[in-house]
């Protein structure tokens, strides 16, 4: 029953911007719910789909880019409790691929400069820490899959 709650309750439009934060949004309840029961891939396409939904180009930048940074962060964790290393390397990776939004939210994370880029390295060596002989192959495939909306002329592969 908690489910269905939370699921009506992200299928409506919100005006708060806590929708924009995922930690703080219904949409966690619901993921740590699905990941409870066993519905692994279900919480992981309804993280990708909330990430690319979410928007903060009403705020100013430097502080859309401490709320966009933040909710990277939680959602990588997130991969990596549930045992999802790639998706975590790759929200991790795109943290660091974009040091001038690192440097802005820095401004309203109280931690300094390099908090996020800590947070990055840290978490991409935890990551990579879990792909052993078992899941090996798997990552791998994972790693080198070209996704299907890449753009003409982007590189498929890091």
């Amino acid at each position: 029953m908690a489910m269905t709650l939370f699921e009506k309750a992200i299928s409506q439009p919100s005006r708060s911007s806590s929708m924009n934060q995922l930690q703080y949004s219904p949409v966690s309840k619901l993921i740590n719910s699905y990941a409870k029961a066993g519905r692994k891939d279900e919480a992981r396409d309804l993280l990708l789909k909330q990430l690319a939904a979410s928007s903060v180009d009403n705020y100013d930048p430097a502080y859309a880019a401490y709320q966009r940074l933040g909710s990277q962060e939680w959602a990588a964790k997130k991969f990596q409790e549930m045992e999802l290393p790639v998706d975590a390397m790759k929200l991790y990776r795109k943290m660091l691929d974009d040091p001038q939004a690192m440097a802005s939210a820095s401004q309203f994370n109280g931690r300094g400069p390099d908090y996020y880029e800590k947070i990055a390295r840290t978490g991409m060596s935890t990551a990579l820490a879990t792909v052993d002989v078992s899941n090996a192959t798997q990552v791998i495939a994972e790693l080198l899959t070209v996704p299907e909306t890449l753009k003409a002329g982007t590189a498929g592969v890091d």
